[in-house]
């Protein structure tokens, strides 16, 4: 990350990252598996870049001391799904392309 984006007057990157590690409190509670929104990728003005690096990197640095086998990101849109992509994080699609298509004219499916 960035030094830039840490040190900004505001702190808002790093209360990101602290949003996600404090919900981490699901280790503690003996879950098994925790999903977490893409913070901030909405009309926060964040940008999706930073807030996907952001969450990527908070979690990475995260070692489940309990039960906890699965974290997940949901990402919603396409463009969160592409920054991804960009990264190299192979993205699982779960809601169905009819969904999809209904709502983004834009989207087109892997393998169409």
């Amino acid at each position: 990350m960035t030094e830039y984006y840490w040190n900004s007057p505001h702190q808002e990157y790093n209360r990101l990252s602290t949003a996600y590690l404090s919900a981490f409190v699901a280790d503690v509670m003996n879950c098994k598996s925790i999903a977490f929104p893409l913070l901030a990728s909405g009309n926060n003005g964040f940008d999706l870049q930073i807030a996907f690096e952001t969450a990527k990197e908070s979690l990475e640095s995260f070692e489940p001391r309990k039960d906890l086998k699965k974290v997940m990101i949901v990402l919603y849109g396409i463009r969160s799904i592409q920054v991804a992509r960009d990264q190299g994080i192979s993205v699982e699609e779960v809601i169905d392309n009819k969904y999809i298509l209904a709502n983004d004219e834009n989207y087109t499916s892997p393998g169409q």
